[in-house]
């Protein structure tokens, strides 16, 4: 099976082509290999590589949560997508890797984008799949975000930090990879996809679920400040590893890595 993963150099992108490279034959171009904003380099891409059953759509532009997009987001972001699927005759999937601000912030550049193109998704045929991600999760991680940041923490003996105590869908980057693997390997599967655990976890409680990992407690440093949560709706149930599961695994990997 051929596999295209745009977005070459991102976190998404990177871990999908480790977990898949050894079964799948993966082509993952970085931005000068192939410029998805212009119709040239995607001719020439697809001339040169032929037919792929199935690509997966990671490459975006803003949505950063340290910066402000402005609405050249939209614009980039839509033309890639357009641009893809303009060539569909060479790919039998498409799998785009949708996101939480289609629904928390569809009012942003960013948001907007994301939900411009589950809504074309939604019109589209078959082959097409939004694959929609809250937050991922594992070792390979920023350091900045909110798991990896306080396991960290946690191994230095420091308080852990809860900036907003809201609901908050994570998902383990393993099971991630399961559902990915669950679309290429199958014909029937649902057209949008929630990468959620039935189980819901308040970022506190995912604070807690860390620091008792470890026999020495730190403080938990939870801040008043209330936001909206952030979660989707269940609805692919294979079998996971689970976000507690995937925590204490991180955390065992980090602790080695130290």
């Amino acid at each position: 099976m051929r596999v295209l993963i745009t977005g070459g150099g991102g976190y998404i992108a990177k871990s999908i082509h480790a977990a898949l490279k050894d079964n799948y034959v993966i082509v993952n171009p970085n931005r000068q290999e192939l410029d998805l904003t212009c119709n040239h380099s995607i001719k020439s891409f697809f001339d040169k590589h032929g037919y792929f059953d199935a690509v997966i759509h990671t490459a975006i532009k803003g949505g950063s949560r340290l910066n402000v997009d402005d609405w050249s987001v939209l614009d980039t972001n839509l033309s890639m997508y357009y641009n893809l699927c303009s060539k569909e005759r060479h790919f039998n999937k498409f799998i785009n890797i949708g996101s939480g601000a289609e629904i928390y912030s569809p009012d942003t550049p960013y948001g907007l984008s994301k939900k411009a193109i589950a809504k074309s998704i939604e019109s589209k045929s078959n082959k097409y799949i939004n694959l929609r991600i809250f937050a991922v999760f594992d070792e390979n991680e920023l350091d900045t975000r909110f798991i990896k940041a306080n396991i960290k923490r946690a191994i230095n003996g420091e308080p852990l930090e809860v900036y907003e105590d809201k609901y908050m869908d994570f998902f383990y980057m393993e099971d991630f990879i399961k559902v990915i693997k669950a679309i290429l390997n199958y014909k029937n599967h649902q057209k949008e996809i929630n990468c959620v655990y039935e189980k819901k976890y308040k970022l506190s409680e995912i604070a807690s679920t860390i620091n008792n990992l470890s026999t020495h407690k730190v403080p938990i440093s939870i801040a008043q400040r209330q936001s909206e949560n952030y979660t989707g709706d269940f609805n692919l149930s294979i079998p996971y590893v689970g976000m507690e599961k995937g925590i204490e695994i991180v955390y065992k990997k980090m602790i080695t890595q130290q």
